[in-house]
């Protein structure tokens, strides 16, 4: 048996190094705070570079480094994403970058509905990235499979009021020159969530089975 004398001891010893360990993240992430709210993209490597491997801000240095930098090369930041969802699985919105650069450098459909499907899959309920999952997911309906397309409508439903104007009008662009098709499965899909489906797909010129020209 342990004396109590002992117990005693060994027990503030770990406490002490658990608040050691405590202190030490947080003074890590106020010398990582100044160069995160400074850094632009010219200065984004310079600044923020050096943390990139810190067990502590590492993820959201890399996070905020593919912010900046934002390369042409989708491969190359399709790779740079995988490399930051083994330090922060649960991103939802690196997901979704992911998907975005999947698509961008030609990756196979599937594997651009896999990020698109792990982005919902961690994020559901996030009114602004449900937007931009819909903003992102709507032009490639012909190629999801039905349990995605019924996702990406429950993320128009639930994102609609954090969508912008911008990304409304592109929807609607995007409906307007769809085939019969693609229209009418949106549409049905859109009505059977109820009042507000109905509501999204009048004002993405999908009220009626017709085609519908834009609104001006």
């Amino acid at each position: 048996m342990i004396p109590v004398r002992e117990l005693r001891f060994w027990t503030a010893l770990a406490a002490i190094a658990l608040c050691a360990f405590t202190i030490s993240r947080a003074v890590t992430m106020v010398i990582y705070g100044l160069p995160e709210l400074t850094a632009d993209a010219a200065t984004a490597k310079e600044k923020l570079g050096p943390f990139a491997d810190d067990p502590a801000v590492g993820f959201l240095a890399r996070a905020k480094l593919l912010e900046l930098e934002q390369s042409e090369d989708a491969a190359r930041r399709a790779a740079d994403l995988r490399d930051l969802l083994i330090l922060t699985p649960l991103s939802s919105s690196a997901w979704l970058e992911l998907a975005r650069a999947r698509l961008g450098s030609g990756e196979p459909d599937e594997k651009v509905v896999n990020a698109l499907a792990m982005s919902n899959l961690v994020g559901p309920n996030e009114g602004r990235l449900m937007a931009a999952r819909a903003a992102f997911g709507f032009p490639l309906w012909p190629v999801l499979p039905p349990e995605a397309r019924k996702t990406l409508t429950n993320d128009l439903i639930g994102g609609w009021g954090a969508m912008p104007d911008a990304e409304r009008q592109g929807l609607l662009a995007l409906f307007s020159l769809a085939g019969g098709g693609v229209r009418e499965e949106a549409r049905a899909a859109l009505l059977l969530a109820g009042r507000e489906g109905t509501a999204i797909a009048r004002a993405l010129g999908l009220g009626d089975s017709k085609r519908t020209a834009p609104a001006q």
